[in-house]
């Protein structure tokens, strides 16, 4: 089985606060970075799990924006592209998959259970 990591982030003010969870280990990636918007920020998340990732591992995202720009659905914004240039090298450097996990419907319990830890991490840290 995959290697699946959840991204969340918290974003107030120009600074957003990131989590990255592993299912099965827990808290693996918190920080702080300073970015344009939320979607920025989330690219950048991501950015930071496909590093930690092994290879042939699995990111998840509740971004709706940020699913979209990966399945080239919307055009990035001059502030997300370099970063989502970056992470797309990076999923395909390491033959990393990302699912979308947004709305209710299609989230699992395992899912909620880890995404929930990702987003209570990240807005915590910004408090």
């Amino acid at each position: 089985m995959a290697v699946r990591l959840y991204v969340d982030i918290s974003f107030a003010d120009g600074r957003a606060a990131l989590a990255v969870v592993q299912a099965g280990v827990g808290l693996i990636y918190s920080g702080v970075i300073e970015a344009a918007d939320s979607n920025e920020a989330e690219l950048v998340g991501l950015a930071i799990a496909a590093q930690l990732a092994p290879e042939g591992g699995w990111l998840h995202t509740d971004s709706g924006r940020v699913w979209a720009l990966l399945r080239g659905r919307v055009q990035a914004r001059p502030s997300e592209t370099p970063h989502l240039n970056r992470l797309k090298s990076l999923m395909e450097a390491k033959a990393l998959e990302c699912r979308f996990i947004g709305g209710k419907r299609r989230r699992r319990r395992a899912q909620r259970k880890h995404h929930r830890l990702a987003d209570t991490t990240a807005r915590s840290a910004l408090l």
